[in-house]
């Protein structure tokens, strides 16, 4: 079987075309300052994403507590001040 060249042109055609829609599309997301919001869109952006969040919510679980644990500390120096000037 033989390949024409019509039938290379037509297919480079075709890429072309379809790979200047897509380049279209981005551009015209970029000019609208708009991110297409699927998943699917930016399948690698979705997984960073997702990966933030569970590292955001892990600060915030130590945050809270690293806050308890200083409170807890503040109460036993409190106790050990008061305690200390007792033996005094």
């Amino acid at each position: 079987m033989t390949v024409s060249d019509s039938l290379f042109a037509r297919l480079a055609i075709q890429g072309f075309s379809q790979t200047g829609a897509r380049i279209s599309a981005v551009q015209e997301r970029i000019a609208s300052g708009v991110n297409d919001p699927r998943v699917s869109a930016d399948p690698a952006r979705a997984v960073e994403l997702s990966a933030l969040r569970d590292m955001r919510a892990l600060n915030e679980t130590r945050q809270g507590l690293a806050a308890r644990a200083s409170d807890r500390l503040a109460l036993s120096d409190q106790a050990l001040s008061g305690l200390s000037d007792n033996l005094r």
